[in-house]
């Protein structure tokens, strides 16, 4: 048994190949083992644990004749109390999530009830709606850095690509034109530059016009246009909401409307989970 674990948490739509193709190269990549996950919740109306059980044996099946071994849990219950266990109980350090803009508002797979669920999520969760076909895409991995404090949430899970997949960081900004803004970023890339440099690590910086209210969706377009193939994103303070995302949405809701590459999102808070390595 591994001593931490990726989550691949599944939902009863039968589309998992995305799931576990991400699952299975984290765990690789990060030495970890994989639980499959699911929860029989109330809300999306889904197969109760019973008549899944079956398919996640089989799924387990599948993983072991490609020399994957995986383990299952399944849970009846709040899906938010579900993921509250995943660090404690489980071990778990990443959450793999099959997120689909065109599912039924009911289900699990929602964008908004991924948001929702994994609000308070003490791990960082992996957005995906497409299986891995090329592992080369992720040796490029995106993250943006702005003049928010909670920038800097990003750079430990970057170094683990970096570290551990040899990823090419690439570094994604605006170029501010407000004094005050800027020295804030600056203070960031200063803090930046000093955490990889312990690390041996290096980036390359790449100017980003935002278009909008939020830098990350323009982020995403562009990562996809260079051809990379992940961004890590940190999502809303609850604790800090602007008033105005209420009428407009958050940042990740954004993201999330017309996702085209994965997102790995990170939860600004100071009891976040990370690996032991």
């Amino acid at each position: 048994m591994k001593d931490q674990f990726v989550i691949a948490h599944l939902d009863d739509s039968g589309q998992y190949g995305a799931v576990l193709s991400y699952a299975q190269f984290l765990a690789k990549r990060l030495d970890k083992g994989i639980i499959l996950f699911y929860v029989c919740d109330k809300r999306y109306h889904n197969l109760p644990t019973d008549e899944m059980m079956p398919q996640l044996k089989a799924i387990q099946q599948q993983l072991a004749n490609l020399g994957v071994s995986a383990s299952y849990v399944v849970l009846n219950g709040d899906t938010r109390k579900a993921i509250d266990l995943l660090p404690t109980k489980l071990n778990g350090v990443v959450s793999v999530i099959g997120c689909r803009a065109n599912s039924s508002r009911r289900s699990f797979a929602h964008p908004h009830e991924v948001l929702r669920t994994y609000a308070q999520s003490k791990i960082a969760y992996l957005c995906v709606n497409e299986p891995l076909a090329n592992e080369k895409l992720l040796d490029h991995v995106a993250l943006s850095i702005d003049f928010h404090k909670e920038s800097k949430d990003k750079l430990i899970w970057s170094s683990y690509f970096a570290r551990f997949n040899h990823s090419s960081l690439e570094l994604l900004h605006e170029d501010y034109r407000d004094e005050g803004l800027r020295n804030k970023w600056r203070n960031n890339m200063k803090f930046l530059d000093k955490f990889y440099a312990n690390l041996n690590l290096t980036y390359t910086p790449h100017i980003v016009q935002r278009k909008g209210p939020f830098l990350d969706p323009c982020a995403a377009n562009y990562a996809v246009e260079q051809g990379y193939g992940l961004l890590i994103s940190v999502t809303t303070d609850l604790r800090a909401k602007d008033p105005l995302e209420f009428f407009i949405g958050t940042q990740e809701q954004h993201l999330l409307k017309h996702q085209h590459l994965p997102i790995l999102f990170l939860n600004p808070r100071d009891d976040i989970y990370v690996l032991c390595d």
